[in-house]
């Protein structure tokens, strides 16, 4: 269709206090995604002054810019420093095309950034059409 542009914006991010489990799904890019992001980390904040015995973070993400990457980076940093200061369990899981090795790269990079995290790596089969 003529004029048909995709919506850049199809985030999904979902936190559920009382099962301590946080989604991240989608194309982090734009401003919304910046906003539901820096929500969350807002969010995360006041929940890691009395986290749940196990916290779960699944990320799934298809694009992230460098914007969302810091945003990112500052979700990991709380919950290695909840963590921390709590001993509570922090589950990383991150979902990656097997073949994304910009993805698998950024899930490396946050392991290294953030030790005392452990974030699993579960690659995932590419869908072609």
């Amino acid at each position: 269709m003529k004029g048909y542009r995709k919506e850049q914006d199809e985030l999904s991010v979902k936190f559920d206090f009382w099962k301590g489990e946080i989604y991240i799904k989608g194309e982090a890019v734009g401003e919304v995604s910046r906003n539901k992001l820096a929500e969350l980390t807002s969010e995360l904040k006041k929940y890691a002054k009395f986290p749940n015995k196990v916290t779960k973070l699944h990320i799934k993400l298809d694009y992230f810019n460098t914007s969302s990457a810091t945003l990112i980076f500052k979700i990991m940093k709380t919950l290695e420093q909840m963590k921390l200061k709590t001993k509570s369990q922090v589950f990383v899981m991150w979902g990656a095309e097997e073949d994304d090795e910009d993805l698998i790269e950024a899930a490396v990079d946050y392991q290294e950034i953030c030790p005392n995290l452990n974030i699993a790596l579960s690659p995932i089969k590419p869908k072609y059409n």
